[in-house]
């Protein structure tokens, strides 16, 4: 919102693009509560649903997709295999720092504490270096 001084001293608003702030338009508006007892919307066309003997339920026009799904063919008696969620193997220092500390043997605690030396190693060098330069920028500046 710009402010322009006028002869009078009183500020003027200039209005810019976008909506309005609260302050130009005044006090803000209440919001409206909906009535728990008014009657809901009908609408003028509802797509059927059907409910299946599996359980299921599915529109008119998704019969095939529901007929090839595995609660559908299990309720058949169809035997299917277990569902088997494809993972990408993990690599044993991954799984050193994302299990508990409790879990792990001595030896995988050494790898852990030693990963996490150099990294904090790392951190500190960086900030050190993050230091100096700022400095250096605060040297230049005088």
């Amino acid at each position: 919102m710009c402010q322009n001084i006028v002869e009078n001293k009183e500020p003027v608003i200039k209005r810019g693009r976008g909506r309005p702030r609260k302050k130009e338009i005044g006090e803000v508006k209440p919001k409206k509560v909906k009535d728990p007892n008014a009657p809901k919307k009908v609408y003028k066309y509802v797509i059927p649903t059907v409910k299946c003997q599996c359980g299921g339920e599915y529109v008119k026009s998704n019969q095939k997709r529901h007929e090839a799904t595995r609660k559908h063919r299990k309720y058949l008696g169809e035997v299917l295999p277990p569902s088997t969620r494809k993972r990408s193997p993990i690599c044993e220092k991954t799984r050193i720092i994302r299990s508990k500390v409790a879990d792990l043997t001595e030896e995988d605690k050494e790898k852990r504490r030693e990963y996490f030396r150099e990294r904090n190693f790392y951190y500190r060098q960086r900030k050190k270096m993050e230091q100096n330069e700022d400095e250096d920028k605060e040297e230049e500046e005088f």
